[in-house]
């Protein structure tokens, strides 16, 4: 296990494969406010700043996460196996076995796939831990046996074009009371 490979599964998590989607809206929230008019530049400064530490956050975390587990690690060996039942990871001093209906979704990438066996535990499986028939049959497998998870990435769009709502209906409620006077 590499920190390469530890990045790159988190990055693939929903939080985080969305953050040009949560740029651009920022942008455009900006831009907009900044064409009607309607807020200057300096008092759009705590927006923005906020914005930036948020994608900073976002474009970070995976990497600085992902260096501090493999470094946390006494041994990056981990050993894979799959069989009818169950898929099986081995470090040194664990075992975690969980069987194909515990998975409730799966996603493959170009080298990994991602195994989610709980409502926010991933596993990372690389494509490279097993020759190209084994890959082929563990996809398979993932696909008849794993659980479907529903659609969690439109309720996170959705939460979050909500809350952009309503910033902007708070904003102009301050802006109008605060002209009044």
């Amino acid at each position: 296990m590499t920190p390469g490979d530890m990045a790159h599964a988190l990055a693939q998590l929903p939080l985080f494969r969305r953050r040009w989607f949560y740029l651009a809206m920022a942008l455009l929230l900006a831009g907009v406010l900044l064409a009607l008019g309607r807020v200057s530049l300096t008092a759009l400064a705590p927006f923005l700043g906020f914005t930036a530490l948020f994608q900073a956050f976002l474009f970070l975390f995976p990497l600085w996460a992902a260096r501090r587990t493999v470094a946390s690690m006494p041994d990056r060996t981990m050993r894979y196996r799959a069989d009818a039942n169950e898929i099986t990871i081995e470090t040194a001093g664990s075992t975690v076995t969980r069987s194909w209906n515990r998975i409730t979704q799966f996603r493959e990438e170009r080298t990994a796939f991602l195994m989610w066996v709980g409502p926010k535990t991933v596993w990372f499986v690389p494509k490279r831990a097993f020759s190209t028939a084994q890959t082929d049959w563990l996809r398979e497998t993932l696909r008849r046996e794993s659980k479907s998870a529903g659609k969690r990435g439109l309720s996170l769009i959705t939460i979050w074009v909500v809350l952009v709502l309503m910033f902007l209906i708070f904003w102009l409620f301050l802006d109008r009371t605060g002209g009044k006077h």
